[in-house]
This record gives C-alpha cells, sequence and structure tokens, in this order.
C-alpha cells in the first residue's frame, strides 16, 4: 500500500538468490479437494473461500530456504547445501511434529495421529503457512493432516494491530498481575469476536470484570451459598443429570466461545431473577426449611451447570464454585470475584 508493507509501514527491499524449493504445485488439485469437502475445515467460512480461491489462482512452487550468509547461519542448514538455512516459517511448521518428539515419542504417537482431532488456532495473516504450505507438506511425507483451522482476527490498540516493531504492545504479564488471568481469558473470550479485529483496552477488561464477574456469577454464588449456609442446606452430589448442554456445545464446535459465555450470562441473570421474584429471605425468617430447600436444590444444581460451562474457559473460577457447592453448609464461603478498581 502506497509502496509500503501495510502492517509495519516500511518499503520491501528487492533480493535475488539462490534457494531450494518446494514443489507445492504438485499438491493443487488435492489441497483444493481437501478444503472444499471440509477435510481440513478452515473457519470463518469467508477464510475459507479465501485459501480457496487462492489456490485455485494457480500454486507454484515455493522456496524453502535462504542464503545462509544473508542470514548470518541463523537456523537449521539444508543438509548437503551449507550454503543454504530453511527458511524461518518452514522450520517453526515442522515444529508441531517435533516438538512433539517426531516420530515415536508417547506425545507424538498420542497427539499426531490420523485419530486424534487436530486443531491449529491461528491469526489471519498466516493462513497461508498453516493451510497451504503446512498440509501439502505433510502430503509430501505421507503424515496425519491437521483436522481444523480456527483463524482469529487481531488485537488492536486505537484500530492498529498490536506488535512489537509498532511499539504498541500491551504487557500481558502486567495486566495479568494487576487483574488475574481469570479476568484477561474471560475479557478475552467473552467480549472480542473470535473471528473479527477488536480493540484491547484494560479499562474495558475491569468494566467487564466487574459487570459480568464480580456483580454476575461471583454476586449469584455468594448469594446462593449464604442461603444455604444460613439454612444449612447441604446439596447432595450429582443430583440431577445436566443435560442442557447442546446450544453450548454447538457454540464452542463452531468457535463461537464469545455466544457461549453470553448463554451462561443469561442464565446468571436468569436464575438472580428467580431469587428476586421467589423471596427466599422471607421463608429463611418465617423458617420454612422445606420450601427453602426445594429452591436452594435447584438453584445449587444449575450453579452446577454453570461450573461446568465454565470450566473450558475459566478453570480456577469452576473449580471453586464446584467446591463452594459440596462443601457443608458449616464451611463459611469466600468471595469469587473481588471487584477491581483502576
Amino acid at each position: 500500500v502506497d509502496g509500503l508493507c501495510p502492517e509495519h509501514r516500511v518499503a520491501p527491499i528487492a533480493i535475488a538468490e539462490r534457494n531450494c524449493f518446494f514443489r507445492l504445485s504438485k499438491y493443487q488439485v488435492r489441497l483444493e479437494q481437501l478444503i472444499a469437502d471440509d477435510v481440513i475445515a478452515i473457519r470463518p467460512e469467508r477464510c475459507k473461500n479465501e485459501v480457496l480461491a487462492f489456490i485455485r489462482g494457480g500454486l507454484h512452487d515455493i522456496s524453502v530456504s535462504r542464503a545462509a550468509d544473508r542470514v548470518a547461519n541463523w537456523g537449521i542448514p539444508v543438509p548437503d547445501h551449507p550454503d543454504q538455512i530453511i527458511y524461518v516459517w518452514i522450520d517453526a511448521l515442522i515444529n508441531y511434529l517435533s516438538g512433539l518428539g517426531y516420530d515415536d515419542s508417547e506425545n507424538y504417537c498420542k497427539y499426531w495421529n490420523r485419530d486424534t482431532l487436530k486443531i491449529h488456532v491461528i491469526g489471519k495473516n498466516v493462513w497461508k503457512f498453516h493451510a497451504i504450505y503446512w498440509p501439502a507438506l505433510l502430503l509430501a511425507a505421507g503424515l496425519p493432516l491437521p483436522d481444523r483451522i480456527f483463524v482469529h482476527g487481531f488485537l488492536t490498540v486505537n484500530g492498529r494491530k498490536i506488535g512489537k516493531s509498532l511499539g504498541n504492545g500491551i504487557d500481558p504479564a502486567a495486566v495479568i498481575h494487576d487483574c488475574g488471568a481469570e479476568a484477561v481469558r474471560y475479557y478475552l473470550l467473552e467480549t472480542i469476536p473470535p473471528f473479527n479485529d477488536c480493540d484491547f483496552s484494560v479499562e474495558n477488561l475491569v468494566a467487564v470484570y466487574n459487570s459480568h464477574l464480580a456483580n454476575g456469577i461471583g454476586n449469584l454464588c455468594r448469594r446462593v451459598r449464604v442461603l444455604g449456609e444460613k439454612c444449612r442446606y447441604h446439596h447432595p452430589a450429582a443430583a440431577v443429570p445436566r443435560d442442557n448442554f447442546s446450544s453450548y456445545a454447538d457454540n464452542v464446535e463452531r468457535f463461537r466461545f464469545n455466544v457461549a459465555l453470553d448463554r451462561i450470562r443469561d442464565e446468571v441473570a436468569v436464575i438472580n431473577q428467580e431469587i428476586d421474584r421467589a423471596k427466599p429471605w422471607k421463608l429463611l425468617k418465617n423458617e420454612a426449611t422445606v420450601p427453602l430447600h426445594q429452591l436452594l436444590f435447584g438453584w445449587y444444581d444449575r450453579l452446577g451447570q454453570i461450573a461446568e460451562q465454565l470450566a473450558p474457559f475459566l478453570p480456577d473460577c469452576a473449580a471453586r464454585i464446584e467446591d463452594q457447592l459440596c462443601h457443608s453448609a458449616e464451611t463459611p464461603t469466600t468471595q469469587l470475584f473481588p471487584r477491581l478498581r483502576l
């Protein structure tokens, strides 16, 4: 764009050199078939269409090495070609196998086989490497292919991609230190659409944490648990089969994590409304233990279901909810999400 890289705003430099090539063109028809038929399922659909359009435009053989002197001999030498170094992106892709201990380690046999569901979670700027080059390399080697590729958008600051070279990076360790890992995880998964770019803001993170977690899930758990403590209610384990997972599972399967978490938040709001209508504090005051225990039975069980659904997103929070539900009424509850202040 205007002679510059659109992300880094610097001009490219033209270089001519001799390299080793991979015959990518040989796999054009097979790759198109695999992706079109969702054998390698790429999501979102628009990204799948972008990959297919690129393939149908004609695949050219690609350079898989760089001149050793140009990269200061940094990297893995090409066998029998000491003047060549493996291109870093080819090296990086192979880490999916070598990192597991290719080819006879327990981890490799467990995680990279034809039966295990293998999902790549990638940024939208690297789909060419993961959806075209990598499957072609695996086909050439006769190795199992990834099953799904989930392509997410960028985190941005004031509309610009976050990047070290752009100087607008945010230190995740510092944010986790100030807000907690669960708060950061929840904010990223619940408020940022999985397929689109979205601005990251610590101020918004704190606001969402206080609204959704401190005042939402945290407050509900405390309300129900305090009622249980006061009337000495003890919830039986696995009281009711928890089968309200179909829409939740569908959203997770489609990588719509924000929608799955929205449904959990809706359930939190519904239970809070039921508590307001039932006015269990009046039952408590009148020592109406049986009807109060009946109400708590349902609320405890639905909180257990909320904990199960939260577990993939907020594992610590889910475990603490389950822990509070299982403790006896004599065990005082603790606050799940203390309010944050900037």
